[in-house]
């Protein structure tokens, strides 16, 4: 069976992207005439076919393209690790003989102590602050469901008054 060549996608000799040729498949489905009182659809078969061949074209060469990437990717990865590495091994290592080695390490140590005891100071302060304020608050709301109670049994003994 002779193909359309009016089917085969082109733009200017300029090579066809995957992205276009899935649009035009798109397109050919949801343009194709309806079959009546059915959900099927008459599709022109040269050109569909005409479409897949491109497409079967041009995936080779997408799939090669990716591997490259990844290839890339990989490498660029690789190197960008062991280069990261190599820095952080140094690094530490300067970290650890320079704070090690000088005054400014024991001060900074005594003013960390220091400032780890006040923190534990405010906290305790804190927590004490807030358990008496949730005790007056508790305190507070027992007292109104208290009256309500009293209210609600006030109420109870006049209806049984009156009946």
């Amino acid at each position: 069976m002779p193909r359309n060549s009016n089917a085969t996608p082109s733009t200017e000799g300029t090579p066809i992207r995957l992205e276009q040729l899935f649009t035009q498949l798109e397109d050919l489905i949801l343009n194709s005439p309806k079959v009546p009182l059915t959900n099927k659809i008459i599709i022109d078969e040269d050109r569909l076919i005409d479409l897949i061949d491109h497409i079967r074209q041009d995936l080779p060469s997408e799939f090669r393209h990716a591997s490259e990437v990844c290839a890339q990717r990989d490498g660029i990865l690789s190197d960008a690790q062991r280069d990261a590495e190599g820095l952080r091994t140094n690094a530490e290592r300067d970290r650890m003989r320079m704070v090690s080695e000088t005054e400014i390490y024991r001060q900074a140590q005594a003013e960390a102590d220091r400032l780890i005891r006040e923190s534990h100071i405010q906290i305790h302060e804190q927590q004490a602050s807030a358990d008496q304020y949730a005790d007056e608050v508790l305190a507070e709301l027992e007292n109104k469901i208290g009256r309500a109670l009293q209210t609600i049994k006030n109420g109870r003994q006049q209806l049984s008054v009156s009946r």
